[in-house]
């Protein structure tokens, strides 16, 4: 299943309508916690994903090293 890609941009207008929608009794609380926690999720994800690709990088220029994959 091909998901869509959310941009940070996205992500945070997601959580402020979430958090306006709880505040005004729009959404449930416990939906307002879901998207936060995928929200969340996905961020920590595409910064690790940054910082092992920088990692890399780093480390051929450096002519060190061994590539690494997780999963």
């Amino acid at each position: 299943m091909q998901a869509a890609v959310m941009t940070i941009n996205d992500l945070d207008a997601l959580l402020c309508t979430s958090l306006a929608k709880v505040a005004t009794g729009r959404m449930e609380p416990n939906v307002g916690s879901a998207v936060a926690t995928i929200a969340k999720t996905i961020t920590t994800i595409r910064t690790a994903s940054d910082l092992e690709k920088r990692i890399e990088a780093l480390e051929l220029q450096a002519g060190v090293g061994t590539v690494r994959r997780i999963g």
